[in-house]
């Protein structure tokens, strides 16, 4: 064929014969033939640019999930400091609910484990055998009133017994340990791990390893309950607990007693400029999410330019729904009524000083914004509310309406982490007989047990929300139960609604764009194979032409020859 002659594989031979450079003419003719595939490869870039903003919105929004996830309780929101006048005998961690104020505590003794020490029996070095009968011997001890056997073979060192009483997979809790007393003398020591009086421990009988037997043993360190008097209480005798973590005798306080000794003070308070800090940790962390919601959004009047995803319905309908949310009365929280005195003092963001700025002029426009003398003076009047609206967990709270009289009749008892949501609901019941005949929570049916005493929401929102019932007088009682939830987990739950790996809002867009970009990559693939076809063609058509032209050359040539063969001969 024609083509064949004047091409092989990469290498063309077009022009030889004319002196035309047909290559660099077929490139230009394909350049213009590219020009959609270039519109289109443009156009993916951008679609692809889009579904990296989606991509780094998540991100951020992650982060800020891992932000709140570090102050969404009270307990985590809320800093109290625990100070002691000799942190060497007693220290203290405090809660968000420790009451602040001073203790002094007076420590009579520390609890301890017990330890039995083999003193009648010493080996000279690890290695010594402790069994040489020839055959099996029983090493037993009791401990908390479990026993247990420990089989010894024969030719058994000391410090193979040391292992296998560690490594026995039942062990109930004993650590035992060769200790070295002196050059050449090493002695069989078993400790319990768990310290309090009721932990007691000792050779069991029924031991048959030689030496090692009940008779051998001591008790080294007697198992004792920590001892201790709070504010002079008990006048005599002592409060006691097993261990010396103590975290159950005032509330949100958790003791180490390190030391016997009388007059400790342990001073609980608020460290108000860490739980500024948390605030401010709060805001710096939105705003982080409003600057890029911005960033992506924003329009250039100037340029009549948007942004990368301006018009975006997906983009704005997040950045709504996050402004909202910290704008928006708290989820279960009630506004204050001055007149009656009930509702929640605070129930929204702006209520203690952090705003949305609202001056379009200003750098801030958009963001989350301080108010420092606000918030002071919030954080000094009422913290506990302060850190409700921020982050209170399904606090549970009642009100009861009729009777009117019987403000206790029922109360908030328990909901299913998961399941109930947060909100406000209508409670109604009858009593007759001297037991619940019928109830409701929020218009949908509740069941009632008589053995807890409970009304449990069966249905809607209020599912698994259980109310205890406390007066069983006949008649009708109606009321509400507010299951408080602070903005940190508000915004989390959100987070997590946003950034769904299968349903979230932002992995539907990503997976729509995508969509888009495999139907432009499948354009651009058919823009691909088209010019490689064009090219063939080309290539194809300029290697006749040029073959064609060759030829008329050829022709041109021997006529020429001719002509002057013609003048010579004259």
């Amino acid at each position: 064929m024609v083509n064949d002659a004047l091409s092989s594989g990469g290498i063309h031979f077009t022009g030889l014969g004319s002196n035309t450079d047909f290559d660099t003419l077929i490139e230009k003719l394909i350049q213009v033939e590219s020009i959609k595939k270039q519109r289109l490869e443009q156009w993916q870039s951008t679609w692809k640019a889009k579904t990296e903003g989606f991509q780094e919105l998540n991100t951020k929004l992650l982060s800020l999930k891992t932000t709140l996830e570090g102050m969404d309780r009270v307990n985590e929101f809320v800093v109290k400091n625990a100070g002691s006048t000799n942190s060497n005998v007693l220290s203290a961690t405090a809660g968000a609910e420790a009451e602040e104020g001073t203790y002094v505590f007076s420590i009579n003794q520390l609890a301890q484990s017990q330890v039995v020490t083999f003193t009648g029996t010493a080996e000279g070095s690890l290695d010594d055998v402790v069994n040489s009968t020839g055959s099996d011997k029983l090493f037993r001890y009791t401990y908390k009133g479990v026993t247990k056997s420990v089989t010894v073979p024969s030719g058994t060192t000391l410090q193979t017994l040391v292992n296998l009483i560690n490594a026995d997979g039942s062990n109930p809790g004993v650590r035992a340990s060769a200790v070295k007393i002196s050059e050449g003398v090493f002695r069989l020591q078993l400790r319990g791990l768990d310290t309090g009086a009721a932990n007691t421990l000792s050779i069991a009988s029924g031991t048959t390893l030689p030496g090692y037997l009940a008779s051998n043993a001591s008790i080294t360190q007697t198992a004792q309950d920590a001892q201790f008097r709070l504010n002079g209480f008990p006048s005599s005798g002592w409060m006691s607990r097993s261990t010396n973590s103590i975290n159950d005798v005032i509330n949100g306080l958790t003791l180490q007693l390190k030391e016997a000794s009388a007059g400790v003070s342990i001073t609980v308070a608020r460290d108000t400029e860490a739980i500024k800090e948390q605030v401010r940790t709060f805001v710096d962390q939105v705003n982080e999410v409003r600057k890029y919601l911005k960033e992506l959004t924003k329009f250039d009047s100037n340029q009549n330019k948007g942004s990368l995803l301006t018009g975006n319905y997906g983009v704005a309908m997040i950045g709504s729904n996050l402004q909202n949310l910290t704008a928006s009365k708290g989820v279960g929280f009630e506004y204050y009524n001055a007149a009656t005195g009930t509702g929640d003092m605070f129930s929204s963001l702006s209520q203690l000083g952090i705003l949305t700025e609202a001056d379009a002029g200003s750098v801030k426009a958009g963001l989350l914004v301080i108010d420092e003398d606000r918030l002071d003076k919030v954080l000094n009047e009422n913290l506990d509310q302060v850190a409700d609206v921020f982050a209170a967990y399904f606090k549970g709270s009642t009100s009861v309406t009729n009777p009117p009289n019987n403000p206790a009749a029922f109360t908030f008892s328990s909901f299913i982490d998961g399941t109930t949501k947060g909100g406000s609901y209508n409670v109604s019941y009858t009593v007759a007989g001297g037991t619940v005949t019928g109830a409701t929570i929020n218009g949908q049916p509740a069941s009632y047990d008589s053995q807890t005493g409970q009304i449990t929401s069966l249905a809607g929102d209020s599912r698994g929300l259980a109310i205890k019932v406390n007066t069983l007088t006949d008649g009708s009682y109606q009321g509400s139960v507010s299951l408080k939830v602070g903005k940190t987990t508000e915004l989390i739950n959100e987070i997590k609604r946003l950034t769904d790996t299968r349903e979230g809002t932002l992995n539907i867009l990503e997976d729509n764009y995508d969509d888009i970009i495999d139907n432009i990559q499948k354009k651009i693939e058919f823009e691909e194979r088209r010019l490689s076809n064009k090219e063939k063609e080309l290539r194809n058509r300029f290697a006749r032409l040029e073959a064609t032209l060759s030829n008329y050359n050829g022709i041109q040539t021997s006529l020429q020859n001719q002509i002057k063969g013609l003048d010579s001969s004259k």
